[in-house]
Formats: C-alpha cells, structure tokens, sequence
C-alpha cells in the first residue's frame, strides 16, 4: 500500500468477492462522499482513503444507495466525522483490548477513566478524542481483512 490514495470496492450481492472500483494513488480529497447514486444496485460499496504523512483516514459503507457508515479521522485532532451506526470490526478492531492497552500506556493517569468511558460506550462521535488510531495503514489493512477486500492495489 502506498502512503496516500483512495480505493471504493463494490460487490453486486453479499455473497459476492469485493472488486476494486476505482484506485487513485494519490492524496485523497477531504470531503465527504455521495456514493448514493453509485451504490443504488450494489450490496456494498466501501470507500477508504488515507495519508499517512498526515494522519488522514476515512471510510464509508454505502448499501442499495444508502450511507450506513461514514468515519473521518486525523490523529492530529480527532474524529472529524461520524455518521450512520457503528459497524461490527469498529468493536472488534477500535474498541478492542489490545488498542485500549496502547493508549492507557501512553495517557497519564488521570485520562485512564475518560479512556475507559470510551471503551464502555464504544461509539464514536464526531469530535471524539478516542479511539486514537496508531497509524492509518494498520486500521485500513486490518478493514480490508475484516471486509476480505481485494489486496492487489
């Protein structure tokens, strides 16, 4: 994977493997998406884009012409975006034991209980300071497994 670009991956049914879309390996635009009209026969459209350099990640699930997830994230600040409900590999990769390890380590102690709180709702809200992610590509390359998206980009 390179440093920056975006990728949607699509599949027509939910038995169906992911193909990649559309690939630009460049850096990606900022603004949020509409997939709506792209997605409208499509079981799943996944959109990610990050630059590493930055800290830029972003993903959106779109379904049959609807948004069901939209995360935008810059580890220089916080989570810019979160729209639609939270999605299973959220809990399993964000919220999981290991992450929460990693980043009561490197908080003092008097965040721990702020910390914690964000693991007990595991729910991101735009402006959220948690979960912080540890570098863009691992979340994306953990997303393309969760998802089994095409790795040939």
């Amino acid at each position: 994977m390179s440093s920056a670009y975006s990728l949607i991956c699509s599949r027509i049914d939910e038995n169906s493997p992911f193909q990649i879309t559309e690939f630009i390996p460049d850096s990606p635009e900022f603004e949020d998406k509409d997939w709506s009209e792209f997605s409208m026969d499509l079981a799943d459209a996944i959109y990610l884009a990050e630059q590493e350099n930055v800290g830029f990640f972003h993903y959106e699930h779109w379904k049959n012409g609807s948004l069901i997830r939209r995360l935008k994230y810059n580890d220089d600040y916080f989570w810019l975006s979160a729209e639609g409900e939270p999605e299973t590999w959220e809990k399993q990769i964000l919220f999981s034991p290991e992450n929460l390890e990693i980043v009561l380590k490197g908080n003092d102690s008097d965040r721990q209980a702020e910390v914690k709180d964000y693991w007990d709702k595991q729910c991101i809200q735009a402006e959220d300071s948690f979960p912080i992610i540890i570098g863009p590509l691992n979340i994306v390359k953990m997303i393309n497994d969760f998802w089994n998206l095409p790795k040939d980009f």
